[in-house]
């Protein structure tokens, strides 16, 4: 699923297909999540799930919010290319296997 660029306009957006964090209103990014079917996690449950405390200094900007994409789909904001064919941090059966060639 590819978003549109006016959708994350005037909004920081970065990470992959399977995880997008964002910086900005956070009423914009929930309205992501239900136009993409994603799971939308706020600035607090990022928080605890990275082990809470301050964060990283070079750490400018904490996210507001993060979109977890559905099982089987992907999310591309328009920064992101469609020709790649995977993306790293697999989580199903079928993503953990890893191909090995033996000469």
């Amino acid at each position: 699923m590819r978003l549109n660029k006016h959708l994350t306009e005037d909004m920081k957006c970065w990470g992959d297909g399977r995880v997008l964090m964002f910086t900005g209103p956070t009423t914009r990014v929930r309205q992501l999540a239900d136009q993409t079917g994603a799971w939308y996690v706020d600035a607090q449950q990022l928080r605890e799930w990275l082990g809470g405390g301050k964060p990283h200094p070079q750490l400018v900007d904490f996210p507001t919010a993060a979109l977890l994409a559905p099982p089987d789909t992907v999310i591309l904001p328009h920064y992101l290319g469609t020709h790649m064919v995977g993306h790293h941090g697999g989580i199903t059966p079928q993503e953990l296997l890893v191909p090995l060639l033996v000469a």
